[in-house]
């Protein structure tokens, strides 16, 4: 889809809360929407689910696994194979999941991530200690620490140019580097009693923007 101006929306981000797809039903219904998403020509939809920081490891692992199971009945109902959506709580798990040859051949160029309480800033640290580790084994020098070398190393390869947020306001530490250029959109609903009618206006309102790129 483009908007007025020429930008396309290929990649769309959603930020949600691990409350939001704690039932079936909610998981059910996001499943529903995504034909007006792909309808768009939206060719990459990731959703970020955000943790509640007073989680332990414990909790965790607990809330994954519910989150994992519904996310998986929703995709086995609505046809989802495994070439056309992933679920990842690792970012060592995310190049392969990442890569084009994930994407089945009739999955029409439509791919859905489920990233589970991985944040931007563990990312960055992730790339920055590996450029240290290289400096030091003279692999590399700090010169050699460009933009164009970081965003080669990002976990996740996408630069998203509209994020739907369900976070009141707030902004997440979500896609750090590659959400800088990123339009915003906050939605009041929660996923349960989403509509199509509530992402299309999502759309028309990235339609009528003009993008200008940090400028």
């Amino acid at each position: 889809m483009k908007n007025e101006n020429g930008n396309e929306l290929k990649t769309l981000l959603m930020i949600i809360n691990e409350i939001d797809l704690t039932d079936g039903e909610s998981a059910e219904n996001l499943f529903s929407r995504f034909p007006v998403i792909q309808k768009e020509g939206i060719e990459t939809l990731i959703i970020s689910v955000n943790f509640l920081k007073s989680l332990d490891s414990e909790q965790k692992d607990k809330v994954s696994r519910r989150l994992k199971e519904n996310i998986n009945l929703a995709a086995e109902n609505h046809h989802f194979n495994s070439g056309s959506f992933a679920v990842a709580d690792d970012f060592s798990k995310l190049p392969d999941l990442t890569s084009s040859n994930h994407i089945s051949a009739d999955s029409d160029n439509f791919f859905v991530l489920f990233i589970l309480d991985l944040g931007g800033r563990e990312e960055l640290k992730l790339i920055l200690s590996d450029f240290i580790k290289d400096c030091r084994k003279k692999k590399m020098s700090a010169d050699e620490i460009t933009q164009e070398r970081i965003s080669a190393e990002l976990r996740l390869p996408y630069e998203p140019d509209l994020i739907l947020s369900r976070s009141k306001g707030t902004l997440t530490d979500f896609m750090l580097w590659q959400t800088a250029y990123s339009e915003y959109y906050f939605l009041e609903k929660d996923l349960k009693h989403l509509t199509d009618s509530d992402l299309k206006k999502a759309f028309e309102s990235f339609k009528q923007r003009n993008r200008r790129y940090g400028i």
